[in-house]
């Protein structure tokens, strides 16, 4: 019973079964039994409800650990050199384009929504929505390790990140930038759903930053002012501290130190003038703006 169930796993299968399409069979998730991989491929876009080409979509699964893999263990059977070379293109070039659509894209949109939100704010919104783990994460859901030819299984987050930036290429050359750009938006800014702007974007002197926003402004700079406190003589002091510009309060945060609350404030000041705060407007999903995003992403990767 084990040696039959053996000869089952190791059977020969054709991985990239269709039209212009042969390969060996390899371990991991795509090599089960009655498992068909050309008609998940297809089962994949439907799923996405996207126009994939079914050539391009399949390259997109193809990471290049895979072939080098496959191809050292033809090698080690003896097969000539003939045999041993595979014919398959790998993902590399749908990676490249995708990865380079996606945060061209996503920096439109973020420029486009939040005007005043500075470079390095925009920059950071980006690098956390196209970083290995967030990526990694959201591919994982869409069942692309299950598809990815990879040498390794379960797929490692690194190959989950291209590969997922492989089918975005896959899907910016067969249905242009426009239904790219909605398809990158879905998937990767509601990632952004309960995130604080400055669990992202790391900065180390708000205080600072505020000044210079409010400069740009022609705002005079902030006078802190201790506008309530609790607890004080405790272990567990809690301190308010408002922020007056003009004699006007424009912010006020806690924290246990007098220093951690004008700290906080500087940063609910810094969200109220990017628009960030935590009751702004839900994303907006108008399509002239998606539109021209894509567009302008497209020219710009």
């Amino acid at each position: 019973m084990a040696a039959a169930l053996l000869l089952l796993l190791r059977g020969a299968r054709r991985l990239l079964a269709g039209p212009g399409a042969g390969a060996a069979a390899r371990r991991g998730a795509s090599e089960k039994p009655n498992w068909d991989y050309h008609a998940e491929v297809q089962a994949f876009s439907h799923r996405l409800h996207e126009n994939f080409s079914l050539d391009l979509l399949k390259r997109a699964f193809v990471n290049p650990c895979y072939i080098k893999a496959e191809e050292e263990r033809r090698q080690a059977l003896g097969l000539s050199q003939e045999a041993v070379a595979l014919n398959l293109q790998d993902n590399t070039e749908l990676w490249e384009a995708g990865e380079a659509f996606a945060r061209s894209y996503l920096a439109q949109c973020f420029e486009g929504a939040y005007p005043s939100l500075p470079a390095e704010g925009v920059a950071a919104l980006v690098g956390f929505l196209s970083g290995q783990e967030l990526v990694a994460h959201v591919a994982q859901h869409l069942a692309v390790q299950e598809l990815a030819l990879c040498a390794r299984f379960p797929v490692p987050p690194p190959v989950l990140h291209r590969t997922f930036f492989a089918v975005v290429g896959a899907l910016l050359g067969s249905s242009g930038p426009r239904a790219t750009g909605l398809f990158v938006r879905d998937f990767l800014i509601p990632q952004l759903i309960g995130k604080d702007l400055f669990e992202i974007w790391e900065v180390i002197n708000p205080m600072g930053l505020l000044v210079e926003e409010l400069t740009k402004r022609n705002m005079p700079a902030p006078e802190p002012r201790i506008t309530r406190q609790s607890g004080v003589s405790t272990v567990l002091p809690v301190y308010f501290v408002g922020l007056y510009c003009n004699k006007k309060i424009i912010a006020e945060g806690p924290g246990e130190t007098l220093f951690a609350a004008e700290e906080e404030a500087a940063r609910v000041a810094l969200r109220k003038l990017y628009g960030y705060t935590e009751n702004r407007r839900p994303w907006d999903y108008s399509k002239p703006k998606q539109e021209w995003a894509a567009e302008k992403a497209i020219s710009s990767s």
